[in-house]
């Protein structure tokens, strides 16, 4: 799908603890009312939403001051019903940086626009933090 049939106004959700990188597939957690508008998007052929990150917050609904600007596109892969709300498999895509963020009933809606891929590691650095991550994994299981 090009970008030109992507929506500029997407629903934002909220991303806890955690910050969403570009390429990445994997699942979240939402609640009931963010599952609704995700499937309603999701029917109407327009399966992607943004998510950011939230900035210290103690609310369980954050408020979109709250919110840190740069985020990343996802494409929504499915939505299965969860206790409380839904289990949200996504694919990230591209990050983003929203432009005016807007609370409604329904949730947190914004403008967004692409942000270019930096890439800041030179080769050698690249090769020492693969060589890290191949020696830490094996640990990790």
């Amino acid at each position: 799908m090009s970008d030109k049939q992507i929506p500029k106004d997407l629903p934002v959700i909220p991303v806890f603890d955690t910050v969403i990188v570009p390429q990445m597939h994997s699942k979240m957690r939402v609640n009931e009312q963010m599952a609704k508008k995700l499937a309603e998007n999701v029917s109407h052929d327009t399966p992607f939403a943004i998510t950011l990150t939230v900035r210290e917050n103690t609310e369980a609904e954050p408020k979109a001051q709250n919110l840190y600007t740069v985020g990343c596109l996802v494409y929504i892969e499915s939505i299965q019903e969860s206790d409380g709300g839904a289990l949200v498999y996504y694919k990230s895509l591209k990050r983003i940086r929203v432009e005016n963020p807007v609370a409604t009933e329904e949730g947190i809606t914004a403008a967004y626009s692409f942000l270019p891929l930096i890439e800041d590691l030179n080769e050698k650095s690249r090769k020492s933090v693969m060589e890290f991550i191949r020696t830490t994994l094996p640990e990790l299981s």
